[in-house]
């Protein structure tokens, strides 16, 4: 987990200009930072509050072959059925300045689906901003500064309960190398996802967690797994 410090930089590197609107939020020197913040908050409080309650039941329970290629199955299959939103939020919808703390609340709800391992998070909180009248940029933006939040927090409680392990069993130069190269890695995949979002639709994503589903099961049906 402390390696994903680096994805945490580079998340903050490609969002810093609405980073930088919620910090100004913070010293109330923007409307729509502190809008965005109060937004954040209300997304993060019930997502925290399932993943601290449940955490332990998800990992004995779900983190098992079967559980995950049924949540990449039935992943595919919402992306396949959310095809017509998508493709409308590209062009239109609300801008990210109008959410208000009800809608983020709705958002931090469904984010506590992803909690069931093989899940994508950002997908989730993605396609229920969509769902919710929000243009297909709007919802991104959301959900990198969502992500960034909830990230931050695991990150930052790992490291405070596990930090001086992972010290004593590596040293100081593992850690930092792997922090840099997750950040190099992390910046282009999300300056690529970004780009891609923009100019094609989901049917590769929705395609694959069927595909991948699909196999899993199959090799659990005939006890390969």
């Amino acid at each position: 987990m402390i390696i994903q410090i680096g994805a945490i930089l580079a998340v903050v590197v490609v969002s810093r200009r609405r980073i930088i609107t919620v910090f100004q939020g913070v010293v109330g020197r923007n409307v729509v930072g502190r809008r965005l913040l109060i937004a954040l908050v209300c997304a993060f409080v019930p997502a925290a509050v399932v993943g601290v309650a449940l955490n332990k039941q998800i990992d004995k329970r779900l983190l098992k072959p079967t559980p995950v290629a049924i949540a990449w199955l039935a992943g595919g299959l919402v992306i396949m059925f959310l095809t017509k939103q998508y493709r409308e939020a590209a062009t239109r919808g609300r801008a990210i300045e109008s959410i208000t703390p009800r809608e983020a609340i709705i958002i931090g709800v469904a984010q506590s689906i992803a909690l069931w391992p093989g899940v994508n998070r950002s997908l989730v909180t993605i396609l229920a901003a969509i769902l919710l009248g929000f243009s297909l940029k709007a919802a991104v933006e959301f959900s990198f500064l969502f992500w960034l939040c909830m990230l931050s927090a695991a990150c930052a409680y790992s490291t405070l309960k596990n930090g001086s392990l992972v010290v004593d069993h590596f040293g100081k130069i593992a850690p930092i190398v792997g922090i840099v190269v997750a950040f190099i890695f992390a910046a282009v995949a999300v300056k690529w996802m970004l780009r891609y979002l923009q100019k094609h639709g989901l049917a590769v994503f929705s395609a694959y967690r069927i595909f991948a589903g699909l196999v899993v099961l199959d090799l659990v049906l005939l006890k390969k797994i």
